[in-house]
């Protein structure tokens, strides 16, 4: 998760240090940083729906404390 945030903090800061349009190589490095973001969330939202339900049940039985859960975690494309 570091590289990625690293990656976008990279783009981020060259887009704003520009202050213009993004060319098509910061766009196509804002497709794949996207991608590896999804997935990323993916996996995430996968443990949310599987593995902390499982945990809760198991940790409620045995007076554990439990883990909060919410809705899956989406990011919505901006609109150009």
């Amino acid at each position: 998760l570091s590289h990625l945030n690293g990656d976008l903090q990279a783009l981020s800061g060259i887009i704003n240090l520009t202050g213009q349009m993004p060319t098509q190589p910061m766009l196509d490095a804002a497709d794949k940083i996207s991608a590896a973001l999804n997935a990323k969330l993916s996996e995430f939202n996968s443990l949310l729906a599987s593995d902390v339900p499982a945990y809760n049940k198991t940790a409620y039985a045995a007076g554990a404390p439990t883990l909060m859960v919410g809705e899956p975690i989406n990011i919505k494309p901006v609109q150009m």
